[in-house]
């Protein structure tokens, strides 16, 4: 999986793991670290959408960090 740094003013991290890519878009996984632990939600994203996000720094490519599976 690849993994993506999500932009945030938290000072926890949040990401952004490819499960599954399509023609229309991708699979992800949404990991939020909290003080007391983390959330995990998958969704799908639009191919468009993922784009942009990555257009406006919004998203930035984790360099080192592939996410490891379970």
């Amino acid at each position: 999986m690849t993994r993506y740094l999500i932009k945030s003013s938290s000072p926890y991290e949040s990401y952004l793991d490819i499960i599954q890519e399509n023609q229309e878009g991708f699979q992800v996984l949404l990991t939020r670290e909290y003080e007391n632990g983390l959330t995990r939600k998958e969704e799908f994203m639009g191919r468009e959408l993922f784009e942009s996000c990555l257009r406006t720094g919004y998203l930035q490519r984790a360099a080192g960090k592939e996410a490891k599976t379970a």
